[in-house]
């Protein structure tokens, strides 16, 4: 049985509709382990014609045959096989995603044609909600400040979080930057320490 699932179905990762940019990288390079990134990207094969003429025989009103020269279009056999081959591949990659994809987010794509397709349209929806998400955590760093009754333990533990989504959306930020902007986010009652790291830094 494990044997025919690692030949019908790949394993990916589970997409809740969180993460998507880890969840994206997760799965392009598991396909391309496989060499089935490209089916990603690349529409099916058109089917390439070659022009025939062939001699057809007609009877004719008075009984006689004659012969004319008719022209057809005849499907490259080559072209044909690497057209079915790549639909082999994508049925097997189309299968793979929609099992790895929530249900609410499945029932979204599931009628869509090729892996290419549902790939096409999570990329249109979800980079863009990310694109607004990264926005929103950006300004939530800039403007972070301690809360009320929260602790400098959990002050630095939310500080970190928002560091580390932004990360995931390939946001990187310095290590000083990051300190900085946390003791500029301290209450006035730890304007002593403020102080000192002021003092520190101008002296560096």
């Amino acid at each position: 049985m494990g044997e025919r699932e690692d030949k019908y179905e790949i394993k990916l990762p589970v997409f809740s509709g969180e993460d998507f940019p880890v969840w994206k990288a997760k799965v392009t390079a598991k396909l391309g382990a496989r060499k089935l990134d490209n089916l990603l990207l690349e529409e099916i094969p058109a089917v390439k014609y070659s022009q025939e003429t062939r001699d057809v025989s007609e009877k004719n009103t008075d009984g006689t045959t004659s012969v004319k020269k008719v022209t057809l279009k005849v499907s490259c056999s080559e072209r044909e096989a690497e057209r079915e081959q790549f639909r082999d591949k994508d049925a097997i990659v189309k299968a793979s995603l929609l099992n790895a994809l929530d249900t609410t987010i499945a029932r979204q794509v599931m009628r869509l044609a090729t892996s290419k397709e549902i790939w096409d349209r999570l990329l249109q929806y979800h980079e863009q909600k990310s694109a607004t998400n990264r926005s929103l955590l950006q300004s939530e760093f800039y403007e972070l400040r301690m809360r009320q009754n929260e602790t400098v333990k959990e002050y630095v533990s939310r500080s970190e979080y928002i560091v580390s989504k932004l990360e995931d959306f390939g946001v990187q930020l310095n290590t000083e930057t990051v300190i900085g902007k946390m003791i500029s986010g301290l209450p006035r009652r730890f304007q002593g320490f403020i102080s000192m790291r002021a003092l520190q830094s101008s002296t560096r």
